[in-house]
């Protein structure tokens, strides 16, 4: 392979057919997956959803492949959520994002709860 061909590779970003993907194409692909799960959830009203459910929704859509151009499997969304545990919230089979979902408020913040009340 020369230089060129390489350089070829290197600008459309995505892995020829047939070459092993680099860890750049890995960690592109993570991100791009994360991405994907924290938009679907947020579509959704950030409500619990499982694993399955999750990948049910980005296969249907095409929304994100693996690098070799196959369909994410529940471990793949197992494995984002677990791993980013600042990003997802899980509860047992469940996740949702770090964040009120749809019609929830912040919680409050510490000090005076009654408004009416001042100090």
């Amino acid at each position: 392979m020369t230089d060129d061909e390489v350089s070829a590779d290197e600008e459309d970003g995505a892995p020829k057919k047939g070459r092993w993907p680099t860890p750049r194409d890995k960690k592109d692909h993570s991100a791009a997956l994360r991405a994907e799960i924290a938009t679907m959830l947020r579509d959704s009203g950030n409500a619990w959803t499982t694993a399955q459910d999750i990948v049910a929704a980005l296969n249907s859509q095409a929304r994100c492949l693996l690098p070799g151009g196959g369909a994410i499997s529940e471990f793949h969304v197992r494995r984002q959520t677990r791993n980013y545990s600042s990003l997802f919230e899980r509860q047992g089979c469940r996740v949702r994002l770090r964040e009120a979902p749809r019609g929830e408020a912040e919680p409050a913040a510490a000090g005076n709860q009654n408004p009416e009340f001042e100090e």
